[in-house]
């Protein structure tokens, strides 16, 4: 269940339950391209509000995903996974996949691996 407020501690937290901080690539990338989008130099501790409930999002999104995997012994290498990666990955200048997914895309997957990887 989502907060109904999110904002730095609430990402802070749940990032620490991942193992991770606000240094992991797919954090500090996001938050590059903020500032780059905004033409503002942002932080962890000082994004707008919209963008901690994205991360939220997206954090929640991979927990779930991870947690099925690891119930199921799927693995984030699986050719479902992969294919799934290519297919609905942004792309660099020179075509090549980059896997950075808008959040409807990390929805799918946990939809997809959800219905792939049932524990037995």
């Amino acid at each position: 269940m989502q907060p109904t407020s999110i904002d730095f501690n609430t990402v802070d937290s749940k990032l620490e339950s991942l193992g991770w901080d606000w240094n992991n690539p797919r954090i500090t990338s996001y938050i590059n391209e903020l500032s780059v989008n905004y033409r503002k130099k942002f932080s962890a501790s000082n994004l707008p509000q919209k963008h901690y409930r994205k991360l939220y999002q997206f954090l929640s999104f991979y927990e779930e995903i991870d947690k099925s995997l690891s119930s199921s012994y799927g693995r984030w290498d699986d050719p479902i996974i992969a294919n799934f990666f290519t297919a609905n990955s942004e792309r660099d200048i020179r075509g090549k996949v980059t896997y950075r997914m808008k959040l409807k895309y990390w929805y799918q997957l946990k939809n997809i691996v959800d219905l792939n990887y049932i524990p037995f």
